[in-house]
């Protein structure tokens, strides 16, 4: 429902050129240097390692239950 609200707002705001092509930016994926800026490599080190467990357990849930998951990079069926 926010989802609905929030698209029909901008779409609102678009119309009337509030809002143009021109001011929008396209998001980009951080790097490792970005997050550096407010994140220690150590919790960083962890973040990938928990999302490589993730991944396997995803992956296992994915075979013992005949699902399809997206992980992200990854979709394991």
């Amino acid at each position: 429902m926010a989802i609905k609200i929030l698209i029909t707002q901008f779409d609102c705001v678009s119309e009337e050129q509030f809002i143009t092509d021109e001011v929008i930016v396209e998001a980009r994926e951080a790097t490792e240097e970005d997050l550096l800026v407010v994140h220690s490599k150590r919790y960083l080190n962890k973040l990938k390692v928990t999302l490589v467990l993730l991944s396997v357990f995803a992956g296992k849930l994915a075979v013992d239950r005949g699902w399809a998951i997206n992980v992200g990079k990854y979709i394991c069926s």
